[in-house]
């Protein structure tokens, strides 16, 4: 009888870790392939040191080609179809460069090893690194060190989904992810801190999982006071993907919360001409569709000679545009165009309390009278000439997904990093999908280049200071 139960249980745990392991092999990867240099920015030239010993390796067959002393820079040059240096002679159009210690590539300090290949006489420089050390370093890239750890903790759970899942979005290039906005914005060592580093640690293994599967989990700065359905931007409808009015992001510290930006009617005709479209003078800019998130769905530009309409995630990036919740103030002849409008939050205090005015009507405020705006545009008016438009908006990005300054606004009022993303997307759950498995690294061919050295797993980064929220490169996952 024992044995027969010792039998069941083991079949029991043999059936849940063989799950555990299939999921893990699906989405977990314990190292990441990163384009640093590649497509427009691939170069003939690569320089590389470390303050240990450089080890370099033929990619094709895993052979050692040199062994480079500690200090001494080692320049690659793109030439013939082969990867040469003063270093070494040697035929072959890929090599490995691994260390110890860190490795400086154009002058940025990285950890893990790199992937040099030539290319047509041009570069592809890949930096191969541990997943951990890549998360703690994007983390002082998209927000700041000095922000709250439950913060930090919830973009290092959206930035580990979102790596695990858009693995073949650069596949053509031989990497995973690429190093900037396009992708997430990733910048070695110096990006790292205490922080970064125990939000990554504390949160290790951790996967957002909609309808048992790993999704994506897309992220941006600021909402200004909605985040939007995802096909309201992108195409599909998806359901961890809906917006909402967010309750918690705070106009006193979110960067763009608000933003006026004016056009003259001749800037926007240069922009259509510019792309291609010729509607002839234009006559006007007109919001045809909002969503009930108070995104702009579909813009038309109207001209003498036609009309042009854009819609979704065009509607910002054809005007770069900060969001896609705007309104449009109009501008005839002779009226004072000014640049930067500040707008009034369209919230009153009332007896209940802080109420949102979503119908026409006039509010009391410190500068006097306020005319609330209608939702939709009158028709075009053919007897009006609009010299100027102004775009009154809210929000930084595309705002699907999480807001990072929602998510500081939430941490400062002590929520934790699940409050935070169960907030901004919709019926998820938590997996933890560590695998306990050995590094390795592996070439595109499959085959296993035995590790030379021991990493050392608590190397402290030489920081070159605190990331503030002025040079934080806010990236607009999903582009």
């Amino acid at each position: 009888m024992k044995k027969t139960a010792f039998i069941i249980t083991a079949f029991i745990i043999l059936f849940v870790l063989s799950a555990q392991v299939c999921m893990a092999e699906d989405v977990y990867k314990d190292t990441l392939r990163v384009g640093l240099s590649y497509g427009a920015s691939a170069k003939e030239t690569a320089t590389f040191y470390s303050n240990d010993d450089i080890a370099v390796y033929d990619v094709n067959t895993g052979g050692g080609i040199a062994y480079i002393s500690a200090g001494t820079p080692i320049t690659l040059t793109a030439t013939g179809g082969i990867v040469a240096s003063d270093q070494f002679y040697y035929y072959t159009d890929v090599v490995r460069l691994e260390s110890i210690g860190t490795i400086f590539y154009n002058h940025k300090e990285y950890r893990g090893a790199f992937e040099v290949r030539n290319n047509g006489d041009l570069f592809r420089v890949i930096n191969i690194v541990d997943t951990d050390d890549y998360l703690a370093s994007l983390l002082g890239r998209e927000m700041s060190v000095t922000w709250p750890l439950e913060a930090l903790k919830a973009q290092a759970v959206c930035a580990r989904n979102y790596a695990f899942t858009i693995g073949g979005k650069h596949s053509s290039y031989g990497f995973d992810i690429c190093a900037e906005q396009h992708c997430q914005v990733y910048g070695g060592v110096s990006s790292e801190a205490e922080s970064t580093r125990r939000a990554v640690e504390e949160t290790e293994g951790i996967l957002v999982t909609y309808k048992d599967k790993v999704v994506p989990l897309y992220y941006f700065s600021c909402d200004g006071g909605y985040t939007e359905d995802s096909e309201n931007v992108w195409v599909s409808a998806e359901g961890y993907l809906r917006g909402k009015k967010d309750i918690y992001e705070n106009p006193e510290y979110a960067t763009l919360y608000n933003w006026t930006k004016t056009f003259t009617k001749e800037e926007i005709e240069n922009i259509l001409l510019s792309r291609g479209v010729e509607i002839g003078e234009l006559k006007d800019v007109v919001i045809e569709e909002v969503s009930d998130n108070k995104g702009v769905i579909k813009l038309t530009f109207y001209g003498d000679m036609g009309e042009k309409s854009i819609t979704k995630s065009s509607v910002r990036s054809y005007l770069s545009l900060n969001s896609n919740a705007f309104t449009i103030e109009k501008h005839t002849l002779g009226e004072e165009v000014e640049e930067e409008i500040e707008l009034p939050p369209v919230y009153v205090l009332s007896g209940s309390g802080m109420v949102e005015v979503s119908e026409p009507g006039y509010i009391m405020t410190s500068e006097g009278l306020y005319e609330i705006p209608y939702e939709e545009e009158a028709p075009v008016d053919e007897d009006v000439s609009y010299v100027a438009y102004t775009f009154h908006g809210h929000g930084w990005g595309h705002l699907v997904g999480m807001s990072q300054w929602g998510a500081y606004s939430m941490a400062m009022l002590g929520l934790n990093y699940r409050d935070i993303l169960s907030f901004y997307f919709t019926d998820i759950e938590f997996v933890d999908n560590k695998p306990d498995v050995a590094e390795e690294f592996v070439t595109d061919d499959e085959e296993v280049i035995e590790e030379w050295v021991e990493y050392e797993e608590e190397t402290e980064a030489e920081s070159d200071g605190a990331v503030t929220d002025d040079n934080i490169q806010w990236s607009d996952t999903g582009i």
